[in-house]
């Protein structure tokens, strides 16, 4: 290519053109790096965005692989919009690399840089698409409170910020927003994001209330869609009030208006269905699944949605695929893979009785914990399916059998140091199994399980710095601090004060350092000052009840617990085998009586016959016999009765008097028939 051809195709890359030529840019660039141009860099970065500009996110990608050698010798020019296309394409693995490379660890003197603010951007952008919020909030409040060049936009940024508080609003614990919210604020996109934080705090009524004051702000702007997300929101915080009619009148006026295929429109009609009780034995779960288009909101996929949500529609549709009978497919969630695993071992989800479904799972479960899968992901989706499907069933004992089974094999096969899903996998089974125990009142088993967890683990004691056991040293952090919370009350309320002062201290003293997940966590403090050896003394426990009259409680009527006083069982079973045969009674009952509605096709809506009192030969539905009604037909042979009955012609005679002879010979004939001796 000629030097005066080059300079004319480089005149056409202007990307901010008024004519919007991104088609023709990206075209152009093609040209230039197929022809080996000598700007590469420059070239290979504006026919990016061009692409970005028109959503072309997977032929972005392909260029970048065909022109690798490129890539390879300059990347790092054009880290930016490789990280936009990653992000954009949830590429997760490969975002995470190049994030690391491309952003040092001294952020806040990177973040006065105009490309590295963007960089930070699309890395807090992708923080919160992918769940991870504590890292989002951080991100954008270190952008908003060092924007005093005004490289962004502050409202944008005041946005931003809040938008990970949506989704966990304890942040709000540690740090509050830089940017705050005046009561005249005239940006709608504000009080939005503001009314999410209250809807999450389970603040419905101050969210309404800020919903309200920006669809009016939004109206005087007339953006239609932004109109119709604050309507969405409204219908929300109206379904979580209880408010049903004026959700449902919201949802059906959008669906109405929104264009059929868009990610808003299929949440809308999502969140109509959510109002249906569907029936796994009466309801068409196929035409449910057309009507959410569960096809194409497969194919948005967090393109469109946020983790979250993601994960809810995701898991609403396999429910929908699981009762309806259709094959799961086990993907990367533990949903679908614990789903899968459960729709090919029960023959139909929706026709088998949940005591069979209850007795296979348990079996499968045992069998998959003894073939040494105890460190796999799956196997934690089977227990949780397996316990509930026990407890449905009040098999109590299968249910403690399974998570005690797990917990000893996992026990036995990883003495070493585990991972944090094993950890959090033990910790989850513990939870339930404390449960259970108390459910069926297994105190003996309670206390086994905590004699194990002491000699397993071991909390520094911050007096005098010892420790409950050398096995293993387990800190407290922010993921498992709620579970020794837990385990600290459960020393307590077997009695033993010592074992719940010390891991209560310890909590106590690293929870002002970690974020919880919790918003209204017990005051620890309040524990651990009553547990102290100062406050726990007999003195102390007499001022708790001092002012409590007993004589006074006992004369209400109230009656005292006496300790060591069981009932008769005998009593018990009577009442139970009485119930039993009750029940029984009941059955059979029913069944005579929905067997003689089905012999008489009657139904338990049909109302009695008003006849049912007189003869069946005088009711109005009474119906003579084939036999009877040939008879009295027009040309068939009558009885002599009902002929009789028809003629009136005739006036009936009255019976003449017999004659004498004919009498006499009467009188001959019985004696006649007479034999025998007088």
């Amino acid at each position: 290519m000629v030097k005066g051809n080059l300079t004319d195709l480089l005149a056409q890359l202007n990307v901010q053109s008024t004519h919007n030529e991104h088609s023709q840019v990206e075209s152009t660039c093609l040209q230039l790096l197929a022809s080996s141009c000598s700007d590469p860099v420059t070239i290979m970065r504006h026919c990016l965005v061009a692409m970005i500009k028109q959503d072309k996110y997977a032929t972005a990608l392909k260029t970048l692989k065909q022109y690798k050698h490129i890539d390879d010798k300059y990347g790092k020019e054009f880290s930016l919009e490789k990280l936009y296309i990653f992000y954009k394409l949830n590429m997760v693995k490969d975002f995470e690399k190049l994030a690391e490379t491309s952003i040092p660890q001294n952020i806040e003197k990177f973040s006065k840089i105009s490309r590295g603010r963007a960089i930070l951007h699309v890395k807090a952008q992708f923080c919160y698409k992918n769940g991870q919020y504590d890292e989002s909030f951080k991100l954008y409040q270190l952008l908003a409170g060092d924007n005093s060049s005004m490289l962004d936009n502050a409202m944008e940024l005041a946005c931003n910020e809040r938008v990970s508080l949506t989704y966990k609003p304890s942040l709000l614990v540690s740090a509050s927003p830089m940017i705050k919210v005046s009561d005249h604020c005239d940006y709608y996109d504000l009080l939005f994001n503001e009314s999410l934080i209250k809807s999450a705090q389970r603040n419905y009524v101050g969210a309404l209330e800020l919903l309200e004051r920006a669809l009016e702000l939004a109206y005087h702007d007339d953006i239609e869609d932004d109109i119709n997300t604050i309507k969405f929101q409204m219908s929300f915080v109206h379904q979580m009030m209880g408010n049903k009619l004026e959700s449902k009148k919201i949802l059906k006026e959008l669906a109405k208006i929104l264009t059929p295929g868009t990610p808003l429109y299929l949440l809308t009609i999502s969140n109509l269905n959510s109002f249906i009780d569907f029936s796994k034995y009466s309801t068409n779960l196929n035409l449910i699944l057309k009507e959410i288009n569960s096809t194409k909101l497969n194919s948005l996929n967090l393109q469109n949605f946020t983790f979250e949500q993601w994960a809810i529609l995701q898991s609403n549709t396999l429910f929908l695929n699981l009762f309806n009978n259709t094959s799961i497919q086990s993907k990367d969630s533990l949903l679908s893979r614990t789903l899968s695993h459960y729709s090919n071992l029960v023959t139909n989800v929706s026709l088998d009785s949940y005591k069979t479904q209850a007795k296979k799972l348990y079996h499968f479960t045992l069998d998959s914990i003894k073939s040494g899968i105890v460190n796999n992901k799956t196997i934690i989706g089977l227990i949780l399916l397996s316990v509930q499907l026990q407890m449905i069933e009040n098999q109590w004992d299968r249910a403690i059998k399974i998570c005690e089974f797990y917990l000893n094999t996992l026990w036995e096969l990883s003495k070493e140091a585990k991972d944090s899903i094993e950890s959090t996998n033990e910790q989850l089974i513990i939870l339930i199994l404390f449960q259970l125990y108390h459910v069926s009142s297994r105190t003996n088993s309670k206390n086994i399980l905590l004699k194990k967890l002491n000699s397993l683990y071991s909390i520094a004691d911050n007096d005098n710095n010892e420790q409950t056991s050398t096995s293993t040293d387990m800190k407290i952090n922010k993921d498992n601090i709620l579970f020794w919370q837990h385990i600290g009350f459960e020393y307590l309320a077997i009695g033993d004060n010592q074992n719940s002062r010390k891991i209560l201290k310890s909590v106590l003293n690293s929870k002002e350092n970690i974020i919880t997940n919790e918003q209204n966590l017990v005051d620890l403090r309040f524990s651990e000052t009553v547990l102290s050896q100062e406050s726990s003394n007999f003195e102390k426990g007499l001022e708790l009840v001092d002012n409590i009259n007993a004589e006074n409680i006992i004369s209400s009527s109230t009656q005292r617990l006496v300790p060591g006083k069981k009932k008769d069982d005998r009593i018990t079973m009577n009442r139970v085998l009485k119930q039993r045969q009750d029940l029984k009674k009941q059955k059979k009952q029913e069944k005579r009586l929905k067997k003689y509605l089905e012999a008489h096709n009657l139904t338990e809506s049909t109302k009695p016959d008003p006849e049912r009192w007189l003869p069946m030969k005088d009711r109005s539905t009474y119906k003579l016999k084939k036999k009877q009604m040939g008879k009295q037909t027009q040309g068939g042979a009558m009885n002599k009765k009902a002929e009789h009955a028809l003629d009136i012609s005739k006036s009936t005679a009255t019976k003449k008097a017999p004659t004498n002879s004919s009498a006499k010979k009467t009188k001959n004939n019985k004696k006649k028939g007479k034999k025998g001796r007088k």
